[in-house]
């Protein structure tokens, strides 16, 4: 028979040796331990969640989880995992790689709060998840390039403080779920370069994508078909911060007066590629 075992707070150190006779254990809770390590977990074939937030794992220590191929959802928030981010050399900008980004995929629940996660990967966001928390992690900069992302915009990022960069050049975004204004005191670029945005899409964005994004700098959304009439949404070119706005290839044919006024403060008209 199927079993679920909840031993959160049980004061572990070592996963318990007699879990690895329980083979048929779908669903286990071993949160608010003190497990450093996940070894013999491996031998829970039919495991589909597994709870161990609030125990000190790190990536070595999570490692036997991604053996699991039943696994669906995995808590591990308030750990130490730091992923591809935390490898000795690690640039930013490249791709994270590692044992945690080539099992993530395979999750549809991942709540990885609060860890030391740095970069994050492809597979965190497609195929996309019903449930990714990433908030209390030292992200700073998103780069997913050609990664088949969409059709909404990756909702999960909003929670990440301190955000500054975003790229998701050549994905399938096509829309915007509420929520974007929570990047707003943070983050300067945001590349969307060869997407599916529409007009309408960045129109709809509630805030509009002005109020809710005044400190950003740099704003790409070449290669979509983003303008109506051959104007783009009045939004995109009252962003009070905007320095750099590339749209071409988007079928631009008039630029609005606004668009040349010396903004407040002394911030001069954005450079234009179009």
């Amino acid at each position: 028979a199927a079993l679920d075992i909840d031993w959160s707070g049980a004061g572990f150190d070592a996963f318990p040796p007699i879990l690895r006779q329980l083979t048929s254990v779908q669903r286990l809770d071993l949160s608010h331990n003190r497990l450093r390590s996940l070894a013999g977990v491996e031998a829970l074939a039919a495991l589909t969640t597994l709870n161990v937030a609030h125990n000190a794992l790190d990536d070595a220590g999570l490692a036997p989880a991604f053996a699991l191929e039943a696994l669906r959802a995995l808590n591990v928030s308030h750990n130490l995992v730091a992923g591809g981010g935390g490898k000795p050399g690690y640039r930013p900008g490249t791709p994270a790689g590692g044992p945690l980004e080539d099992a993530v995929s395979q999750w549809s629940e991942l709540d990885i709060s609060h860890n030391r996660v740095t970069v994050v990967s492809a597979g965190y966001f497609a195929p996309a998840k019903a449930l990714l928390l990433l908030e209390g992690n030292p992200i700073v900069d998103v780069v997913l390039n050609i990664s088949r992302i969409g059709p909404d915009f990756p909702a999960a990022l909003y929670d990440v403080a301190g955000l500054q960069t975003i790229d998701l050049s050549v994905n399938a975004i096509r829309s915007f779920p509420p929520g974007m204004e929570r990047l707003g005191d943070s983050l300067r670029h945001l590349s969307l370069f060869q997407n599916a945005l529409s007009y309408d899409a960045v129109a709809a964005m509630a805030p509009p994508i002005d109020a809710a994004l005044p400190s950003l700098q740099l704003l790409e959304l070449s290669s979509n078909p983003v303008t109506r009439d051959g104007t783009l949404p009045p939004a995109v070119h009252r962003i009070p911060g905007l320095e750099y706005l590339t749209v071409d290839c988007v079928g631009l044919s008039a630029l609005p007066d606004d668009l040349w006024r010396v903004r407040e403060g002394g911030h001069a008209l954005p450079s234009l590629v179009a």
